[in-house]
């Protein structure tokens, strides 16, 4: 049963971001082990992550609670106590009217927006994180001493890398979940409509993710070519790259025709000398738009 599965792999999920909060951020916040910039962007978003989940798990829980014979079938098929053992140690208060299944994901959906933050910054909180490790001995001993607990409790992650990652796949997943429960539902269910809805949400979600991601990594090219440079007048918030490194032929005053480097952006070109090191950069110039 689907919804089994996606019951089960929250439960698993929602217990890998504890696992981070408990083996890293817990400690390295308790005894001042990361700079707090450095702890605030690598953990920030994934306590807000934390929250929806957990807000959506215990939804979840809510809703089975209140289809007694579903949770049998489910202990039947996965020849376990889990879902009955959820639903009795859930400790959340029922409300006297309980949204179906697919009013339930639809009504949280939206919430997964709250992920294009730490989505956005993913790559900057890797290179922080091996950052840490290479120059910070005690965020190192940190790690490895987590990575010893991990294997201790036999879990499959036994790293901050592979734990660190899962939100990032986690919206995608929702969306294959959802398209498979959609597709035994019947067309005349009541759920059918909601949980077509809540994909639709779950799609934008990711596609949102998605640009957001791509406009910051080039809003973050952007000021690196700026850098290399030193004209710090390319920097706008608005501006984006949109072909970098073309070698054209340009047409000098003194020299006639030349061979240069070429940037184009969304509203500006900037034109540069071409050397054989990739470290010298001469700008010839900038035209705006």
């Amino acid at each position: 049963m689907v919804i089994g599965e996606i019951i089960k792999t929250e439960k698993t999920y929602l217990n890998s971001l504890s696992t981070v909060l408990e083996l890293y951020y817990n400690p390295a916040e308790k005894d001042k082990i990361l700079p707090s910039n450095t702890l605030q962007l690598i953990f920030a978003d994934f306590k807000v992550i934390k929250g929806v989940n957990t807000k959506f798990y215990e939804s979840l829980i809510v809703w089975l609670r209140h289809n007694p014979d579903l949770i049998e079938k489910l202990c039947e098929k996965y020849k376990d106590d889990f879902f009955r053992k959820e639903v009795e140690n859930d400790v959340v208060e029922s409300p006297r009217r309980v949204d179906s299944l697919g009013l339930t994901i639809n009504r949280l959906a939206p919430t997964f927006k709250l992920y294009a933050n730490f989505i956005n910054n993913y790559d900057k909180i890797v290179s922080a994180i091996e950052n840490e490790t290479k120059n910070n001995n005690e965020f190192a001993a940190l790690r490895q001493a987590a990575t010893e607990e991990l294997m201790r409790r036999g879990s499959r992650q036994c790293d901050i890398s592979s734990l660190i990652i899962q939100p990032v796949q986690r919206i995608p997943r929702y969306r294959l979940l959802l398209q498979e429960l959609i597709k035994y539902t019947d067309k005349d269910h009541p759920d059918y409509e909601p949980l077509t809805t809540a994909l639709k949400s779950f799609c934008y979600i990711a596609d949102y993710c998605n640009q957001n991601r791509r406009l910051s990594e080039s809003t973050n090219r952007v000021k690196e070519i700026a850098r290399e440079y030193n004209f710090n007048e390319l920097i706008e918030p608005s501006r984006k790259v949109i072909l970098e490194d073309l070698k054209v032929k340009y047409e000098s005053k003194s020299k006639g025709l030349k061979p240069v480097r070429v940037h184009v952006f969304n509203d500006a070109i900037l034109i540069s000398k071409i050397y054989k090191s990739k470290k010298r950069h001469t700008l010839i110039e900038f035209k705006r738009g």
